[in-house]
Formats: C-alpha cells, sequence, structure tokens
C-alpha cells in the first residue's frame, strides 16, 4: 500500500491534541501513521530518539522499513547499500562497547555540555553522552553498509579505490533517509550514528562483514520515548539562493 497524501497533508503542529492521539495510536498490522497524517507531516515530524522502551518491533515492520530503504535512487542503479539488522542482546553490546570506544576519541571535539552557548546544544551533547552509556537500550540495530561488489565501473577491480565516493555514499544515504522516514511513518523512533564506522575493523568481525562490505551508519530503533514533533534546523532562506550563490530566493 502506498502513502496516501491527503489533501490537507500538514495539520497544524498547535493541534496536540491530534497530535498525540496519532503518536500514542497502535498501529494494526500493515497500516502506517503516514496514510493519516500525510507523508509532508512525517517529514516534518522526524526527528532523533535516542531513549526507547523495550516494546519489541515487528518482523513485519522490520521488513517494511527495509523495503522502504531498498527503493532509494543510486548511480547506474547499482543499489550498493547492504542491512544488517541486530537484535540479539550479546551482539548488541558488543556493537555498543564499539561505540563506546570511538565515543571515546570524538568526545572531545563534541564538546561540554556546561559549556554550551545555547540550551539547544545543551540538550543535544547532553544526549549524545548518556548515548554513549545505553547504546543497546535500543531494541533493534541496522548497520547500514556499503557493498564495493556492486559498484562496478566506480571502483578499481581490486574494489579498494571507490571512484565516486559521493555518488555511492551519497546513495546509502538516500537509503537510510527513507529507513528513517519509514520508521517515523510506523510510530518507530531511530538515530543514526557514524561513529563505529571509525572502528570498522572491530566491527566487520562482530557481525561477520567481508572485505568488500564497510559500514556506513548504524541506526538505533525502537519505540520511543518522548514524542515526535518538528526538529530546530535553520531557516530556509539561510541555505537557499536563487540562480546564483548569494541571491535571495523569492
Amino acid at each position: 500500500m502506498g502513502v496516501r497524501l491527503h489533501r490537507r497533508c500538514v495539520p497544524a503542529l498547535g493541534d496536540k491534541r491530534r497530535a498525540r492521539h496519532l503518536v500514542r495510536e497502535r498501529l494494526r498490522p500493515g497500516r502506517s501513521v503516514t496514510d493519516e497524517i500525510g507523508l509532508f507531516e512525517a517529514i516534518d515530524t522526524q526527528r532523533s530518539f535516542r531513549r526507547f522502551t523495550d516494546a519489541p518491533v515487528s518482523d513485519e515492520t522490520i521488513h517494511r522499513l527495509l523495503e522502504a530503504a531498498r527503493k532509494a535512487p543510486s548511480p547506474t542503479n547499482s543499489q550498493p547499500w547492504a542491512f544488517v539488522v541486530i537484535r540479539d542482546p550479546a551482539t548488541r553490546r558488543s556493537l555498543a562497547e564499539v561505540y563506546a570506544k570511538a565515543w571515546g576519541f570524538a568526545k572531545p571535539f563534541y564538546g561540554d555540555p556546561d559549556m554550551a552557548t545555547s540550551e539547544e546544544e545543551r540538550r543535544m551533547l547532553v544526549a549524545t553522552n548518556r548515548l554513549a552509556d545505553a547504546v543497546d537500550e535500543a531494541p533493534v540495530f541496522i548497520n547500514c553498509c556499503l557493498d564495493r561488489s556492486r559498484l562496478g565501473a566506480m571502483v578499481t577491480p581490486d574494489l579498494e579505490t571507490i571512484l565516486e565516493p559521493s555518488s555511492v555514499y551519497g546513495a546509502v544515504y538516500a537509503a537510510i533517509q527513507n529507513l528513517l522516514l519509514a520508521a517515523r511513518g510506523l510510530g518507530l523512533g531511530a538515530v543514526p550514528t557514524n561513529l563505529t564506522r571509525l572502528l570498522d575493523a572491530e566491527v566487520k568481525p562482530i557481525l561477520g562483514l567481508p572485505d568488500h562490505v564497510e559500514t556506513v551508519s548504524l541506526v538505533l530503533l525502537g519505540y520511543p520515548k518522548g514524542k515526535f514533533g518538528p526538529p530546530l534546523r535553520r531557516p530556509l532562506e539561510e541555505m537557499t539562493h536563487a540562480e546564483a550563490w548569494g541571491k535571495p530566493l523569492a
């Protein structure tokens, strides 16, 4: 079943009663929140979640997410993505240890929450710090990978050097965004993290990844503790230009 776009696709975000009803509604199998709220409201209320309940995520739901992910565009239809779904607690703990180790390298570059210049920055840093201690609270991990054997002329014959990295990594991220949006549509929270990529040599033996497959992003997934809502973003006029850089879009 495709996403049904309503004429009134984006109800007022101030309608809190309706929003709470949609977020808390228990979905029947095969039914998506996007069928009710519209595609654009799903986009407008997709945000990162780092805290999850222990409610299980069904096989059917995981398949729907991955079906959405694989529909992403890719250069020459190479479809260079691959996904490893991880539910086993021991495996999640092993990956959480890799994440914590990578966070130890990255943390100095993020800064101290007490030194944040805004409340939003402070909250983000607090949440990021907490995640390092609680990665495996997410009931499902999806390790999103690049499969170099799919790249054809975009990689050298020995699969060692990618000739068009922006194209191929961009394709994997397009698949990840499809997955994240589908998760929002099914009432799931998610957050992608790239930290484990820094230590992919430690991830590979945990997941049995072959040499030609590399981690791009680890998506943590589950039913969220918290509410969906509009993410904090810069105003559109700060990032758009008409015809040439510096000319405002009307």
